[in-house]
């Protein structure tokens, strides 16, 4: 009898006491020809109350070449993206809300956007990451707690000009 009373209460607990989602960095899949410019957008889900975020973005510098950053719907004083390491794949995306009013976003939306020249050959894949070996990855809000932070991680594959793979 104790044992039910007890998977009763422990059912109970997990139905009614809400898990908390952990924020998501979306990098997306996209399929391309070499020569195309590209727009990698990189978005959001489950961003809630955060006032810090950081992570290296991981590319292949011998199937995307780095053109710039744009559409940062994150700003701060300090420098958001350090681009000293883009010509090896890595961009550092650093961000602190500077009146540590935290930020929470919708789902899907933008974080930033990344444009590419694909000088890949049809055939060749870039991932694109989040690589904690580089660099740190943290998201964190006023509590002083940081977050587990999940990347969805993406995939640039090289098409040749008919939509397929040689």
């Amino acid at each position: 009898m104790f044992g039910k009373l007890l998977l009763y209460f422990a059912l109970l607990l997990w139905f009614v006491v809400p898990s908390m989602a952990q924020p998501t960095i979306i990098f997306p899949e996209m399929e391309v020809k070499k020569g195309d410019r590209i727009q990698v957008d990189v978005t959001t889900n489950d961003f809630d109350s955060l006032i810090v975020l950081q992570f290296p973005m991981v590319w292949d510098s011998e199937v995307l070449d780095f053109v710039e950053v744009d559409n940062a719907t994150l700003v701060s004083a300090l420098p958001t993206f350090n681009t000293g390491g883009v010509d090896t794949g890595v961009l550092f995306f650093v961000w602190t809300e500077d009146s540590l009013d935290p930020v929470t976003k919708e789902d899907g939306d933008l974080i930033f956007s990344v444009t590419f020249d694909v000088i890949g050959e049809p055939g060749d894949e870039s991932t694109i990451i989040a690589d904690g070996t580089i660099k740190e990855i943290e998201a964190g809000g006023l509590d002083g707690a940081f977050d587990t932070l999940y990347f969805q991680n993406g995939m640039v594959t090289v098409m040749n000009a008919t939509g397929t793979i040689d």
